[in-house]
């Protein structure tokens, strides 16, 4: 059905012409980047899931987008491995965790959001323990850097 629907739209907008910032476009489906599913199956669109479970739409942000902004997070980490952790996590960290967050604060993100905040987590865990090689556990999260940030 879905593939019959998709040369009907072609077909009604063969015949169209489009002006998008001043050029005319008379193909605005391109084969490569444009596909039709069902609202059942989902899409994704700017780093958002659009699907319909049990009869409710409800918007999320993509596993795509969930593992490009961890990356990014983790390669901020290792690239500061020198770093205070004050620095770290408020100049560094802060700005671009609050940026994804409100960026996907209109979605149904709770879980989306603890998944994060466990990898960040560990991720920093992970830091000040190499931070702390010769300290314990209660020695860092106590004293060490994750208090005094």
């Amino acid at each position: 059905m879905l593939k019959g629907l998709n040369q009907k739209v072609r077909n009604w907008l063969s015949g169209c012409t489009f002006r998008i910032h001043g050029h005319e476009v008379t193909d605005p489906l391109q084969k490569k980047k444009t596909t039709i599913a069902h609202i059942n199956e989902g899409f994704d669109f700017l780093g958002q899931n659009v699907r319909k479970y049990g009869g409710k739409l409800l918007i999320k942000p993509s596993k795509k987008n969930l593992k490009s902004f961890l990356n990014k997070v983790r390669s901020t980490i290792e690239a500061n491995k020198t770093v205070t952790a004050a620095k770290l996590i408020t100049s560094l960290l802060n700005s671009m965790i609050r940026g994804w967050a409100n960026y996907h604060r209109h979605k149904v993100a709770k879980d989306v959001y603890n998944c994060a905040d466990h990898h960040i987590w560990q991720k920093i865990w992970r830091w000040c323990r190499r931070r702390h090689p010769n300290k314990g556990r209660y020695r860092v999260a106590t004293k060490g850097a994750l208090i005094k940030a």
